[in-house]
C-alpha cells in the first residue's frame, strides 16, 4: 500500500470515530521520586542502597540485555559504578495509581569516553508503605554521527 493511500485511510478512520479524549500522565514528577533516590545512592557509590529500591524479582531491560533478580541487577550496578560517574537522572513524566507507579525521563553520566545518556522508564509497585522498582528499562542514545 502506498504511503499516500495509507494516510488517507488512517485519516478517514480517525475522523469517522469521532473525537478522542486524551489521557495525559501526571506531570507532577515529585510524586515519582525514584529517579532522585536512585541517582543519590548511585553517586555515593552505594550499590546496596540502589538495590534496596528494587523488588527481589525485579527486571531490568538494558542495552546489554535483560537482568532478572537482585543478584543480576546488583552486578550490573556495581559494573556501571566502575565506568560511569556523576549520574543525572531527570523524571519528565509520572503517573501514580493505587498499587503501581510509572515514571520516565532522561539520564546522563560521565565516562572515560565523554558524556553518555539516554532515556528510562520505571514501573514500581507498592511494598507496604514503600514503592519498589518492578521494572527498569533504559537505553543509551548513540552520539551524533560525524559528518
Amino acid at each position: 500500500m502506498q504511503l499516500r493511500t495509507f494516510m488517507v485511510l488512517a485519516f478517514g478512520i480517525l475522523t469517522s470515530i469521532g473525537p478522542l479524549t486524551a489521557v495525559a500522565a501526571d506531570t507532577d514528577v515529585s510524586r515519582c521520586p525514584v529517579n532522585k533516590q536512585w541517582q543519590d545512592a548511585y553517586n555515593k557509590g552505594n550499590a546496596n542502597a540502589v538495590l534496596a529500591l528494587y523488588t527481589p524479582n525485579a527486571i531490568e531491560v538494558t542495552p546489554e540485555g535483560i537482568r532478572v533478580g537482585a543478584a543480576a541487577i546488583k552486578d550490573r550496578i556495581e559494573g556501571a559504578m566502575k565506568q560511569l560517574k556523576d549520574a543525572v537522572i531527570v523524571a519528565t513524566n509520572c503517573d501514580v495509581g493505587t498499587t503501581f507507579r510509572w515514571s520516565s525521563g532522561t539520564w546522563k553520566a560521565a565516562s572515560s569516553q565523554g558524556s553518555v545518556g539516554g532515556f528510562w522508564t520505571a514501573i514500581e509497585s507498592k511494598d507496604g508503605d514503600a514503592w519498589k522498582i518492578e521494572n527498569l528499562t533504559y537505553n543509551t542514545t548513540p552520539p551524533p554521527a560525524n559528518k
